[in-house]
């Protein structure tokens, strides 16, 4: 199994600057100047168990907006892909495009085995400062719920991982997101550039 070393809590992030779905170009330091956020690494926009994890911290931005903190999500999707995922499941929070797959070496966060290479799905509060404050891996089916990660940085306890096994009725909704969301598979790996 592949081990995977991650910014630690209390050291620096890797600053980086990454396009969003719009396009525009965004640095992770400008993006918690202000304030702190959760940054969230998925797989992509195939993902059901991403999907069902992305639409949960949709349900809770308000909630990360009162507490004075922000919502970041980043993949290896393309703009365009992750343009119609943000409008297909109404999140207001931006999603980061690191279809060079550079932010996902440097975090040592990259799998290249599946799908052309992916991110392994992580789950990080930055501080204005670019400190880590909370840093995780998650499994494929096992990551950290916006509301417990909402209740750490609100200084309520250290987030626990729940299982995202899907029932029929997410199962379905899974599939219909991923098919309206246009999906379509990543090149093949030694493809990229």
């Amino acid at each position: 199994m592949h081990e995977v070393r991650v910014p630690a809590v209390g050291s620096k992030a890797l600053d980086f600057e990454l396009p969003d779905s719009g396009g525009v170009s965004r640095r992770l330091s400008e993006m918690v100047a202000e304030r702190p956020v959760a940054l969230v690494f998925y797989r992509g926009h195939w993902c059901p168990f991403c999907l069902r994890q992305l639409t949960e911290y949709q349900r809770h931005f308000a909630d990360f907006e009162a507490s004075g903190a922000g919502v970041v999500a980043v993949s290896v999707d393309e703009p365009g892909r992750s343009a119609a995922l943000r409008r297909r499941l109404g999140l207001a929070f931006p999603i980061l495009c690191d279809v060079e797959r550079r932010v996902a070496r440097a975090w040592e966060l990259y799998n290249p085995a599946e799908m052309g290479g992916v991110f392994l799905p992580a789950t990080f509060v930055v501080a204005p400062d670019l400190t880590v404050r909370f840093a995780a891996t998650e499994r494929m089916t096992r990551r950290f719920g916006a509301a417990e990660v909402l209740a750490f940085h609100r200084g309520q306890g250290a987030p626990s991982t729940r299982a995202l096994f899907p029932g029929p009725r997410q199962v379905a909704l899974a599939v219909w997101n991923v098919v309206t969301a246009g999906a379509q598979p990543l090149p093949a790996r030694g493809s990229e550039k």
